[in-house]
This record gives C-alpha cells, structure tokens and sequence, in this order.
C-alpha cells in the first residue's frame, strides 16, 4: 500500500501537469502564471511576485514558441 503522503505528492504533481497541458486550451491571459504558482518548489523558493515577473520574462524570451494569443495578451497586460 503507498502511504498517503506519497499518494498526497503524486496527486499534486498530476494536477500540476494537468494544468500545463490544459493553459493553452484555456486561453486565459494568466494561466502560465497560475500553473507557475501551483508548482511546490517555485512556490517554496520565491514569492507571488517574483514568480510573475520570473514568468513574465519566460514568455518575453520564448514567446515565439508560444501561440500569437499568448504573446498578444501578455504585450496587452504590461502595456
């Protein structure tokens, strides 16, 4: 039997990756940072604003990876 602490720790990490392969289907303009935030150890190493900015940057730098709507939304909410 997994003891439920580990259970506890799988759970989180399935709801984590279940968010970063659904933010894109949401479209929401803040999904990347949410999914940023529900992560444990970013969450343990920096606080709410560092994360955003930290994320804020990730989309600057990659956003050419990322789809138009991403970048669109992003450029709309630091403008």
């Amino acid at each position: 039997m997994i003891a439920p602490a580990v259970s506890f720790v799988v759970r989180m990490f399935e709801r984590l990756q279940t968010a970063v392969r659904l933010w894109p289907l949401d479209q929401l303009p803040t999904s990347p940072q949410l999914t940023a935030l529900m992560d444990p150890h970013t969450a343990a190493e920096l606080d709410l604003d560092q994360i955003w900015s930290l994320v804020d940057d990730l989309l600057a730098a990659h956003g050419d990876w990322l789809p138009d709507w991403v970048r669109t939304r992003r450029e709309a909410r630091v403008a």
